[in-house]
């Protein structure tokens, strides 16, 4: 849903129990949101300290400190989301008056309105802000200390059986240029389990037509930089990748140095990251999975390899994991059915006697 910029009046007085204005633009009567719950960025009304003022100042602290763009934005957001609060609920508060239970009770609103994965994100933020006024001198204390950050929700991503795997690669056979690219497309992402953005940016540079092993450049940040990391296909995935390169370079477009080029060329000769979005969601309606997303076959990938006992160590390495917490919830759809294979391959206790 796409909402009109507001400029917040001041004039306007705010809802004490919401928090929000009482006439909004639009006569809603609320704040404008986003697809998630979460409020859309707009500024605070103005506080007797210049909160602003020392948002601005952070802000630059966190660009010095090379977070990316979209990271000072979302951040920026988490922390308009608690002046917004303070400003309904107490708004005399200073820097030096701000108290864990302002946080507290802002951060329960915040959990409420949006759940768990954006109130999480947003406390990290207003964490990082009250940690920056305590070491700039602005707060006596850090009014986050003792806050305990919220637990991360654990949703749950069904993983593809082998039927549908089947399905799926027989609905992109054929013998055209898109056919070869799209059947090596899918091989190489249900082979591999990489993200989608890896798949999208692979080069022809990228490949290794003797292996059949592949050069990840991973999901780095600006302080980290990027992470690269090889990873193996098998056979078939090779031979349809090969074809796809054969069938590749007698495009007009075969010098460009993007592996996967578009059959029509109409902006631009590489695919683009949404073009793979509506090519897994076309081809998942086609094969009887409407409900098919990109990710789906990096969680399927990662409950096979669980599935043949592969180590966490190597899982983590060839997913280009490093918090083991976050990777532990990609298969976890099946890890019951799992759990039972790997017993009644052992053994069920009923049996020996």
């Amino acid at each position: 849903m796409r909402f009109r910029a507001y400029e917040h009046r001041v004039g306007v007085p705010l809802n004490a129990e919401t928090g929000t204005t009482d006439k909004c633009p639009g006569g809603r009567g609320r704040r404008p949101r986003g697809r998630h719950g979460e409020e859309t960025s707009m500024q605070p009304q103005t506080l007797p300290t210049d909160w602003q003022r020392l948002q601005r100042h952070w802000l630059v602290t966190l660009a010095a400190e090379r977070f990316s763009p979209k990271s000072v934005r979302t951040y920026k957001a988490g922390v308009d989301s608690l002046l917004r609060w303070l400003a309904a609920h107490d708004p005399e508060v200073t820097p030096e008056t701000l108290t864990r239970h302002h946080v507290r009770e802002w951060l329960a609103e915040r959990l409420a309105a949006s759940g768990g994965s954006t109130g999480r994100t947003y406390f990290a933020a207003v964490r990082s802000f009250a940690k920056w006024l305590h070491d700039e001198g602005e707060a006596a204390v850090d009014a986050t200390a003792g806050i305990k950050t919220p637990p991360s929700p654990e949703p749950i991503t069904p993983v593809l059986d082998d039927d549908a795997i089947r399905r799926l690669l027989a609905a992109c056979r054929g013998d055209s240029f898109q056919a070869k690219r799209d059947n090596a497309i899918m091989r190489v992402a249900i082979d591999t389990g990489i993200r989608l953005g890896e798949l999208a940016d692979l080069r022809v540079a990228d490949v290794n037509e003797e292996t059949g092993q592949l050069t990840v450049h991973g999901k780095g940040t600006a302080r980290r930089g990027p992470r690269e990391r090889v990873v193996q296909v098998g056979v078939r995935t090779q031979r349809a990748l090969l074809a796809y390169l054969r069938a590749r370079d007698k495009h007009a477009h075969r010098d460009d140095p993007a592996l996967w080029l578009s059959a029509h060329g109409g902006h631009g000769p590489g695919l683009r990251h949404d073009s793979f979005r509506r090519l897994v969601k076309r081809y998942g309606v086609e094969a009887g999975i409407p409900e098919l997303h990109c990710h789906m076959f990096r969680h399927t990938w990662a409950s096979e390899f669980q599935r043949d006992e592969g180590s966490e160590g190597d899982l983590a390495t060839l997913g280009g994991w490093r918090n083991y917490a976050v990777m532990r919830r990609y298969g976890a759809a099946a890890a019951g059915q799992r759990a039972a294979e790997g017993y009644r391959r052992r053994g069920t206790l009923g049996d020996r006697y």
